[in-house]
């Protein structure tokens, strides 16, 4: 027999042989799977156990997600807000009293972050040693989601309290979605519901409100004088405890705040603020996300 087919048959053969012991691993996971063991941790864990893996893994799937397209995904991130915000009410009353002067992580409480962005300094960092920095903090000296050999700090995520909540805003955009950890219900074997809320940023983000500052609105340039001023009287009159969420309330701030020039950073923050409370307030909050999770309290599909 020729050596190239010698070369040839041992190759067959150990193909042969590790797809044998992957359907052997596969076959051996699925058993576990169906009587709860977790094959990965080698034992049968707890619901507390289930639930820490949970946390983690909510923000490992998104941001391995997108590291995947890390193009497209540049600018979104995942934070981790010290605040419970499992009441549409609590978020309300947090962006009534947000600093029109602060980062939305600040007035928000954000205490870590994970950013495609960070991700790819760290990948040229340590393929290239091109874009390095101190990681031991993300932007605004906050806590990395990211260890140094740039994967997720799965272990920090497991520990966070159920107090806190997960903010996610993807590529960057104008809005928020808020996930409390509070939030997560066992709803029967290996199924979860955890709730979120969608916001606009420009009500507590300082660098976001001056970039909407100074946008003028064409039918403003129709408007006389004395129109303008009547508008930015109703708007400073305008007490957000009155808004009750009515298809109605939506309307009346649309036209309000669509008919005015944001020639002030108080009236794009105003905007945002009433804009967010007459959504919250309506019926479409909270919505609920559906987890399916294993045995090892990893999700396995979202619906």
């Amino acid at each position: 027999m020729k050596l190239s087919y010698k070369t040839a048959l041992l190759v067959a053969l150990l193909l042969m042989g590790y797809l044998v012991v992957r359907i052997f691993l596969w076959q051996y996971e699925a058993y576990n799977e169906r009587r709860g063991y977790c094959t990965a941790e080698g034992k049968y864990l707890s619901e507390e156990e289930k639930l820490e893996n949970l946390k983690a893994d909510i923000v490992v799937q998104a941001l391995e997600k997108w590291i995947k397209d890390t193009e497209g995904e540049y600018y979104s991130r995942v934070f981790i807000s010290e605040y419970d915000l499992s009441d549409k009410e609590k978020i309300i009353n947090l962006m009534k009293k947000s600093n029109i002067n602060k980062s939305f992580e600040e007035n928000f409480g954000i205490i870590a972050a994970g950013t495609v962005s960070e991700y790819i300094s760290r990948r040229s960092c340590l393929e290239n040693n091109k874009n390095c920095n101190d990681y031991s903090k993300s932007k605004n000296s906050l806590r990395a989601l990211w260890k140094n050999d740039n994967t997720v700090d799965v272990e920090y995520l497991k520990s966070l309290s159920t107090r806190y909540s997960i903010i996610i805003s993807v590529k960057g955009g104008d809005n928020v979605l808020i996930y409390p950890l509070s939030s997560i219900v066992k709803e029967k074997e290996k199924s979860y519901t955890m709730s979120y809320y969608s916001i606009y940023k420009f009500c507590c983000d300082n660098e976001m409100i001056e970039e909407m500052t100074g946008q003028t609105n064409r039918s403003t340039q129709k408007k006389t004088a004395e129109q303008i001023k009547l508008d930015y009287s109703e708007i400073f009159a305008l007490n957000p405890d009155r808004i009750d969420g009515k298809y109605r309330d939506s309307v009346y701030v649309m036209q309000l705040f669509g008919s005015i020039s944001f020639y002030k950073p108080e009236i794009v923050q105003k905007y945002g603020l009433f804009w967010n409370v007459a959504s919250l307030k309506g019926d479409t909050y909270p919505r609920f996300t559906n987890m399916l999770i294993s045995s090892c309290g990893k999700i396995s599909k979202i619906k």
